[in-house]
């Protein structure tokens, strides 16, 4: 980055600000790039079934406000998402991911185990799939995704 000072300060916040907003940009657009990284692995990890936990997993991008100074992006399941099968994902989901099963008795409990077709896909992938699977995917990417976010702000 090469800003020559020759004593028009205007230029300087000009220049200043051009950067900023390329380093900003290249930070977004990597940014972007780890939670689709994220999104795909908590698809692959995701227990199958008829309520479409898979094409519920979604990426938000949330810009802040100010000057667009702060830029957020978030992989979450759309609760209000409607399966195939015209079954709401919402709090399916929330129990698959907490590994919770409805009990004989009545209510939830830890007795999670995967069903035929997510047998099928964790044999077919070699990875678990189940509970979790949106933490295990952030977990898994977390120590990359400062040293891909510095290289791209270094990269500008």
């Amino acid at each position: 980055m090469g800003i020559k000072v020759d004593g028009d300060f205007n230029a300087l916040i000009v220049g200043l600000t051009q950067e900023g907003q390329r380093v900003m940009k290249n930070a977004s657009r990597r940014m972007a790039q780890e939670a689709e990284r994220i999104r795909t692995l908590a698809i692959d990890y995701a227990p199958v079934d008829t309520h479409g936990i898979e094409e519920s997993i979604k990426i938000e991008r949330y810009q802040a406000p100010a000057f667009g100074s702060r830029v957020e992006f978030y992989v979450y399941v759309d609760g209000g998402h409607i399966a195939a099968d015209g079954t709401p994902v919402g709090e399916y989901a929330y129990y698959q991911h907490e590994g919770l099963v409805r009990m004989k008795g009545g209510g939830w409990g830890y007795n999670w185990h995967p069903g035929p077709a997510t047998l099928e896909k964790m044999a077919s992938l070699g990875v678990f799939c189940g509970p979790k699977f949106l933490e295990r995917a952030a977990d898994e990417r977390e120590s990359e995704i400062e040293e891909s976010i510095f290289n791209a702000i270094k990269d500008s």
